[in-house]
């Protein structure tokens, strides 16, 4: 962002979030009420004529955090975005991580006789697949995004582009709230597949429900985590080559 776009980071990060929170607020009160050792976790009174200011603001605390687990793909699709819109042989390999989705779909459905279960490990699993390749792309190209951010500042130096960048950071982040809150629903379908009696068909203990939510949520944030690794090899970069050059 310019110095004039700091000052208004608000505007950025309150249009992500604001939506998110409240969205994310409804549907952890719904996963976590499902079954009683959650519904334990949320820390908030069962009857809804005892909440209070500081229930709700518990509660708000929780829609922020689950917006923000949730919305954990985006990540991995803003640092990709130099390889979007550009041609690649990708055929290869989507039909290799639907057919290994599609086997984890199956093997959940031998393992629990859920069809519901089946189809949110099928969704996890491309899920996490398509960010696991995103993600090795950009190690093994490294030299794409770092051409790509370099020229990127260069671009935005041009005053005739300020308007059209302030343009385009606007329509991104309106596309980035509505973006969080269909992952929202994405991460919540998958949760409650797994925790909720009532979605998945069957019964499911309260222990299996507790560790089923903590293994979702572990194998979702694995790809954003990755993440890290990528920033630091930009900023490797620009240490071993005094000229921004790719390490």
């Amino acid at each position: 962002m310019s110095s004039q776009n700091e000052s208004r980071w608000w505007e950025f990060y309150g249009v992500r979030y604001a939506m998110g929170t409240v969205v994310g607020a409804l549907i952890v009160h719904f996963i976590f009420s499902s079954n009683d050792n959650l519904r334990k976790l949320l820390f908030l009174p069962e009857k809804m004529d005892n909440f209070g200011m500081a229930h709700l603001a518990l509660l708000a605390a929780y829609g922020l955090a689950y917006c923000y687990i949730a919305s954990a793909p985006i990540l991995v699709m803003h640092a990709a975005r130099s390889f979007f819109w550009t041609p690649q042989r990708t055929w290869p390999v989507t039909i290799a991580i639907i057919l290994i989705s599609f086997a984890a779909g199956l093997l959940t459905f031998c393992k629990t006789d859920s069809i519901i279960q089946a189809l949110a490990a099928t969704v996890l699993a491309i899920t996490i697949s398509f960010q696991a390749r995103y993600i090795w792309i950009l190690f093994d190209q490294f030299s794409t995004p770092h051409a790509y951010y370099k020229e990127l500042i260069e671009n935005r130096k041009r005053p005739p582009m300020f308007e059209f960048v302030e343009s385009y950071k606007h329509l991104r982040e309106h596309g980035n709230s509505f973006l969080i809150v269909f992952f929202e629903f994405f991460l919540g379908f998958i949760l409650s597949s797994f925790t909720s009696e009532t979605v998945a068909g069957h019964y499911i203990f309260s222990r299996d429900a507790v560790a089923n939510l903590f293994l979702v949520l572990f194998i979702w944030v694995i790809p954003p985590a990755c993440i890290w690794g990528f920033g630091q090899k930009l900023e490797q970069s620009l240490v071993r080559d005094k000229d921004g050059g790719a390490a």
